[in-house]
C-alpha cells in the first residue's frame, strides 16, 4: 500500500476550478474534476490510499469524507484514518511525527505528499516526498 497526504485548497480546490465551476460565488469548494481523474487513475494504478491534511479537517471526518466522494474521489481510495490534524500546525511535522512515530517504518519509501505550500525546508529529508503543484492549475 501507498499514502498519498493530500491537501485540499490549491490543490484539489483549484482557481481554474473556482472560476469555471462556481464563477458567481468564486468560492473554493468544488475539486478541479481534472485533479479528481488524475488522483484516482494514481491511487488505482499503485495501491494508494488518501490521508487529508487540510484546514478543512476542522470540518470532522465525515464532512470531508463525504465531499471527497461527492466531488468524484472513489471512497475505496480514501484510508480510514483519513484525517490528519487540523491544517493549521506545520505539516511536515505532523506528516514527520505521524510516520516515525505512529505507523511506523512501513510508510517510509511509500507515501508522497501533495500540498501547494512548501514543506518548509527544503533540507529536510521529506523534501523529496513533497510535490507541490500549482494553485491556479493543480
Amino acid at each position: 500500500m501507498n499514502y498519498l497526504f493530500i491537501d485540499i485548497d490549491g490543490v484539489l480546490c483549484t482557481t481554474r476550478a473556482c472560476v469555471a465551476l462556481d464563477p458567481e460565488r468564486l468560492l473554493f469548494r468544488r475539486f478541479d474534476p481534472v485533479v479528481v481523474a488524475l488522483i484516482n487513475k494514481l491511487c488505482a494504478e499503485h495501491e494508494v490510499r488518501l490521508i487529508s491534511v487540510s484546514t478543512w479537517n476542522t470540518k470532522g471526518t465525515d464532512f470531508v469524507k463525504n465531499h471527497f466522494v461527492e466531488e468524484g474521489i472513489k471512497e475505496e481510495y480514501i484510508y480510514e484514518d483519513f484525517l490528519l490534524g487540523n491544517g493549521t500546525s506545520n505539516r511536515a511535522l505532523l506528516i514527520d511525527n505521524y510516520i516515525h512515530n505512529l505507523e511506523g517504518p512501513r510508510l517510509l519509501g511509500t507515501f508522497a505528499v501533495l500540498d501547494d505550500d512548501d514543506c518548509g525546508n527544503s533540507d529536510s529529508w521529506m523534501a523529496e516526498y513533497w510535490v507541490q503543484p500549482d494553485t491556479y492549475d493543480g
